[in-house]
């Protein structure tokens, strides 16, 4: 897999995609049929995973024939005999279904049962640490016992991250593939911004930026974009300014959160904005945040936005939490994060943008993202992964 290939120079990334599309080719020229396969996101259309599954089905040249359920489009109990009418219908040699959730998870275990279709599932995250870490205790109980039943039912485990890949197959999970967040470098990519800077106000500053969905943990006290504004507070001397895409539970929070800190013109919220417009907005940013707790949940993902900021060359600082995203320091850089919520991190992160201002070659480095977004996180790369687990699954091996 990717993180056991030693990677020195930027041409090694292309050399690990040429390596796998080898590989997948030999191992579907055995397939005797074309497989019948159903997906079901437990989501919405819209939602990034949705997006997600639309485009590994466009790009599956093992399965040309596939139909696509989303939870949103039922309602969580509906979608239950939805997914077994569709089965029985269809009757595919394989459920794949995105993202860890009891509506696609309970009807895919059914359909197995009942007609004998093997079960695939793509997940990113570790369900009993972000339930628990959040405070929802049954939910983590339920959850946990789910996962552990799974890693013996399932007969594909598509995950984010190689790390995810190593501690699965060190339980004894077989059929692990690594599907990292993959980005779609013919629809993301850099675009002119100036007319936006001036729109929003952040021309002639550093632009730092963050992307998602702000949820917020009551917890933790923490939202996604908290540690922006508090690093903002400590660089009032200088021209840098924060540009928030996105909404949700904790908007109010990071906006009550500026006013607290005092840097309520120093930050920019323009909200939702639709997925096909996003290029515009990341050509604005500098430096993008993804700030994971150094937990084993962090571990298991590499985020959906980190190839989406590498394929519009924006600077990535990430938390420094595992080592198979040592790559980023190619095209960004890590920062240290300790526990769940890193009270210093702020002031770390000031540090280093404060840095980048004194030493502008720093960002230089965001040039190479988006050669590494084509070599390990674009959805051809993601789709050769995938074809080799689908491939294994329903040979039974």
């Amino acid at each position: 897999m990717v993180d056991e290939i030693p990677l020195r120079s930027s041409g090694d990334y292309l050399d690990v995609s040429h390596q796998l599309a080898l590989k997948s080719r030999r191992e579907l020229r055995s397939i005797p049929y074309p497989p019948r396969l159903l997906f079901f996101v437990n989501s919405g259309r819209e939602s990034t995973d949705g997006r997600r599954v639309r485009e590994f089905r466009k790009r599956l040249s093992c399965a040309p024939e596939s139909d696509v359920l989303y939870r949103d489009d039922h309602g969580k109990l509906r979608s239950i005999p939805v997914l077994l009418r569709a089965a029985r219908r269809l009757r595919p040699h394989l459920i794949y279904v995105e993202l860890f959730g009891y509506s696609g998870l309970v009807g895919g275990i059914l359909a197995k049962l009942l007609w004998g279709c093997k079960l695939g599932i793509g997940n990113g995250d570790e369900v009993f640490s972000t339930h628990l870490k959040n405070g929802r205790y049954v939910r983590a109980l339920l959850s946990g016992a789910l996962d552990l039943f799974l890693r013996r039912f399932a007969d594909l485990s598509a995950v984010w991250s190689p790390y995810y890949r190593r501690w699965l197959q060190a339980r004894g999970v077989r059929n692990v593939v690594c599907v990292p967040g993959c980005v779609d470098l013919s629809c993301l990519a850099p675009v002119s911004s100036e007319g936006l800077r001036q729109r929003l106000g952040l021309e002639g500053s550093l632009v730092v930026g963050v992307v998602g969905n702000l949820q917020y943990s009551r917890k933790l006290d923490m939202v996604f974009g908290w540690d922006l504004v508090e690093a903002l507070s400590y660089l009032r001397d200088l021209k840098i300014k924060g540009l928030v895409v996105g909404d949700g539970p904790g908007l109010d929070r990071l906006q009550a959160m500026a006013k607290e800190f005092d840097v309520v013109d120093r930050v920019v919220f323009v909200g939702r904005v639709p997925h096909d417009s996003l290029a515009a907005y990341y050509s604005v940013m500098d430096v993008g945040l993804i700030t994971l707790s150094n937990d084993l949940d962090a571990k298991f993902t590499w985020t959906a936005k980190l190839p989406e900021y590498l394929a519009c060359n924006v600077f990535p600082v990430m938390t420094d939490t595992e080592r198979s995203r040592r790559f980023v320091r190619q095209c960004g850089e890590l920062l240290p994060f300790v526990g769940l919520k890193d009270r210093m991190y702020p002031s770390r992160l000031a540090a280093f943008l404060r840095h980048i201002l004194s030493g502008p070659k720093t960002l230089e480095r965001r040039k190479h993202g988006r050669e590494i977004a084509r070599g390990l996180m674009s959805f051809e790369v993601g789709t050769r992964h995938l074809e080799r687990g689908i491939h294994r699954a329903i040979q039974g091996r």
